[in-house]
């Protein structure tokens, strides 16, 4: 504060032309700096050799501020040729991150808050100026003293630092260029393609250190008693710290493209304005775009860089607090996402974990790692690694839309985690928010196999969805460790036997009759069995030892009846289709009389719309998707609803008393249209699956499923 304050009271009494004043403060400024001088110091001033290093800084900052103005140029000096750093080095490795490249640094005239820069090129040789004077007072402030009096390790100051001091001798050399030729061909030049290796260079180990540094000076003001007494004596002096000192490189390098950009636009604009075409300045601005894309392409470099440095400290650092067998840090692994989950954990050695337990999951972009919660001064030990080409994910949404249960015991912040290996464990994981399950399925979905891959393994249809997962015993087949899969449509037998994978597909279709017996304590086990009767050439199946298996026998006994509902729906619809084409009228058919007594009557149907939800939804907001599947059913109520195709042409428009949604709720595929509010707002009636499927008797859901399908004939 000292400091600054000498240096405005300096500034000032040069702008105001007063020499008198201007000796004047030169003359305490060196008083000041003398160490038998007699001058009264402030009392909180303990270190006399940290008041006599800012002062001795101010001294060369206003011995060079007063000899710029008496030659008449703008406050700067021209700073000598720097030395390079050594040529061929390694960026990461072989670059000193804390040696001086000179044995002593000049300061340039410090900034003047008050002084405006008048056009977009005098901006950029005020800016750098400032810029390197931050560095300077960086180093000369900071970092020697630190490493002067020893007051952090010399390792800790090095990281800490980084390599300040090429970046300092660097960005001088470049203030001069500019300072001495600003115009575009002079810019361009000072932009040369050395210059932007050098840049790529030296901001690589700038930028991927960061983080750490910052980190590290964070932790050390904190444990560190002799450093943070420094810092506080050091804030008497100077209003800046090492924190804000430290983060202006990535500040200023980020600005070089915008800026550079507007002195073309402005040279631009000041040729149109006097009507004088510069050929060779037209010609120079060409060059210095080219130069600008350079300059572009280098920190898009830098900052892939960085990103990448941040990826694998942060891999490195997760790895220091894991009990692991293996090293985590590899080339092109990072970390995706860390969560904590209460979780049960199947598996065929421990067999069902009826107790929820919290776990922290590890999702990276080929890895996923199950490990107990970290203890304070202790590291986790991981207790599953399971690549992600052996995963699965099973969202229970699907499950819930497939499914004519009516009980569910998995909420809306539940999902699945299946290892394909049938000797592999598999988790239901339980979230403290949908929010939190809903970025987990996105996330991992978009590193683990999709269901295609899962559907081509097992030549399944594309739109197959996976809905359960569960690990048994098969005793027909003398199988011990056997893994189900069920499907919308499919039961996928998994195991292995003689150190061979085999498989078993049953379309549900197929399946007469399922029949499940649960275990009347835990040491029946066994019990623990789905029975299945078929019409394929093995007729039934016995799966015992089910780890999961009221949620297996749930889910695939929902999907069994619910095609059945859609079997019977398809042909109660055709039936009618067909009546319909026979005859003019379906009240004069006596087949057609018989079908109308199955459906419901018009009470009934419009008791059974007003026990939904009401919806209002305002313009242009989509409620029904293309290519994604809805699990309800939409009626009209005021308003209209737009209708588009996949490619966002107009198809029709659904007015009061439309239905919408229909095809989709039915048979469970992706919609092939997208529905959206229509002008002013509109207002709907809901239906949703789930609802029906719980409240309805089997008879009630298949009058209510043939009443749609007579209703969809005449459309």
């Amino acid at each position: 504060m000292l400091t600054n304050a000498f240096l405005d009271e300096l500034k000032t009494a040069q702008d105001a032309g007063d020499e008198a004043a201007a000796a004047k403060v030169d003359a305490d400024l060196a008083t000041y700096a003398s160490p038998s001088s007699t001058r009264s110091k402030p009392a909180h001033t303990s270190s006399g050799a940290l008041a006599a290093a800012a002062a001795a800084a101010a001294v060369a900052l206003s011995s060079s501020t007063a000899a710029a103005a008496a030659a008449e140029v703008p406050l700067s000096t021209s700073p000598p040729q720097p030395s390079s750093p050594p040529s061929g080095r390694s960026v990461a490795g072989d670059v000193p991150l804390s040696t001086s490249p000179r044995d002593e640094l000049i300061l340039i005239s410090p900034r003047n808050t008050a002084e405006k820069a008048l056009d977009p090129v005098s901006e950029l040789v005020m800016t750098e100026r400032n810029f390197v004077f931050d560095l300077e007072l960086l180093i000369e402030l900071f970092i020697k003293p630190i490493r002067g009096r020893e007051i952090l390790p010399a390792r800790v100051a090095q990281e800490m630092f980084i390599n300040v001091e090429y970046l300092v001798a660097f960005h001088r050399h470049l203030y001069q260029q500019l300072n001495e030729d600003s115009s575009p061909l002079g810019i361009t030049r000072a932009f040369s393609p050395e210059m932007l290796v050098e840049l790529e260079q030296l901001y690589t180990v700038y930028m991927g250190h960061y983080e750490k540094a910052l980190e590290l000076y964070y932790e050390r003001r904190e444990s560190a008693a002799q450093f943070r007494k420094f810092l506080k004596q050091c804030s008497e002096f100077n209003e800046k710290s090492i924190n804000n000192l430290l983060v202006t490189p990535m500040q200023r390098v980020c600005k070089y493209e915008l800026m550079l950009k507007s002195i073309i636009r402005w040279h631009r604009k000041s040729a149109k304005k006097s009507g004088v075409v510069d050929a060779q300045l037209v010609q120079h601005c060409r060059l210095l775009r080219i130069r600008i894309d350079e300059l572009s392409a280098i920190l898009q470099s830098v900052d892939r860089k960085r990103a990448a440095a941040d990826r694998w400290e942060t891999v490195c650092k997760l790895e220091q607090s894991l009990l692991v067998s293996e090293a985590l840090a590899k080339v092109g692994r990072f970390l995706v996402l860390q969560s904590e989950f209460a979780m049960r954990v199947f598996d065929s050695v421990h067999g069902s974990s009826s107790d929820t337990v919290s776990y922290s999951l590890v999702l990276f972009n080929d890895l996923l790692l199950r490990t107990k919660l970290p203890r304070k001064g202790k590291r986790a030990r991981v207790l599953d690694s399971v690549p992600l080409t052996q995963v699965y994910l099973i969202d229970t949404d699907d499950s819930n839309s497939t499914s004519t249960s009516t009980t569910t015991t998995t909420g809306a912040v539940t999902f699945y985690i299946v290892n394909s290996d049938p000797r592999g464990a598999f988790w239901e994981l339980t979230c403290a928010s949908k929010a939190l399950r809903d970025e987990w399925l996105e996330k991992a979905r978009a590193y683990v196999p999709n269901m295609s891959r899962f559907n081509e393994q097992w030549h399944l249809e594309p739109e197959e969805t996976l809905l359960a997962a569960d690990t048994c015993q098969w005793p027909q087949a003398y199988v011990s460790d056997c893994r189900l899969y069920v499907t919308s449509n499919h039961l996928c037998i998994s195991w292995k036997m003689f150190g061979s994978s085999e498989r078993e597909v049953i379309p549900l279709t197929c399946v007469k009759s399922v029949k499940r017996r649960s275990p009347k304590s835990a040491k029946d086990l066994d019990a623990n069995q789905i029975e299945i009767v078929t019409d394929t050439w093995r007729q039934s199946y016995t799966f015992t030892a089910l780890l999961n298996g009221d949620h297996t026998f749930r889910v695939l006994d929902g999907a069994i009846q619910f095609l059945r509902a859609r079997s019977f729906l398809v042909s109660k619809q055709t039936t009618a289709s067909n009546a319909a084409v026979k005859r003019d009228s379906p009240d004069d058919d006596a087949d057609g009389i018989s079908f109308r007594s199955f459906l419901m009557d018009d009470d009934s149907w419009t008791d059974l719309w007003a026990s939904g939800s009401t919806l209002e939804i305002e313009e242009g907001k989509a409620l029904v998707m293309a290519g994604k599947p809805t699990n309800a059913l939409y009626l009209v109520l005021d308003g209209t609803m737009t209708i588009d195709d996949k490619n966002d042409t107009r198809v029709s428009v659904a007015k009061p008393g439309d239905l919408v949604g229909c095809f989709s709720f039915l048979d469970g595929r992706p919609s092939r249209f997208t529905a959206r509010g229509g002008p002013n707002a509109t207002r709907l009636q809901v239906l949703e699956r789930q609802y029906l499927m719980q409240n309805l008797a089997p008879e009630q859901l298949a009058s209510f499923f043939a009443s749609l399908a007579h209703k969809l004939s005449y459309l």
